[in-house]
């Protein structure tokens, strides 16, 4: 699996990624506002800690990132760190989950009730 998720990333970044890949040229002082960018992070974040811990460090990494966080160098946690990273991942994980299900419980429910109705 860890290998199969590192291909991903450098797939990623080679195709799609606004700073490795093919219209990097377009952005010449880099996108992102971290180093590594969050896609390097995540890489070896997967390599440092496996899978699982991997891409949970990775996707609170990339929950950070936003217009107004304040960037900078920012390297993957040290192991006395780890579990902080890993809580406060997991409750970003949760919280999307929740309003994903929140969000089809409401839409179910406007489904069901207003199915009859025709435009």
């Amino acid at each position: 699996m860890k290998k199969l998720f590192l291909k991903l990333i450098r797939l990623y970044q080679n195709t799609l990624s606004p700073d490795h890949g093919l219209f990097s040229f377009l952005y010449s002082e880099g996108f992102c506002r971290f180093i590594p960018t969050c896609s390097e992070y995540t890489y070896n974040s997967i390599e440092k800690y496996g899978s699982l811990k991997g891409i949970i460090i990775g996707f609170y990494r990339i929950n950070r990132c936003h217009p107004w966080a304040k960037g900078g160098f920012d390297p993957v946690p040290s192991k006395d760190k780890l579990n902080k990273f890993l809580i406060q991942g997991l409750l970003l994980i949760f919280l999307y989950l929740f309003i994903i299900i929140i969000i089809i419980i409401i839409s179910s429910f406007v489904y069901n009730n207003y199915n009859h109705l025709t435009f």
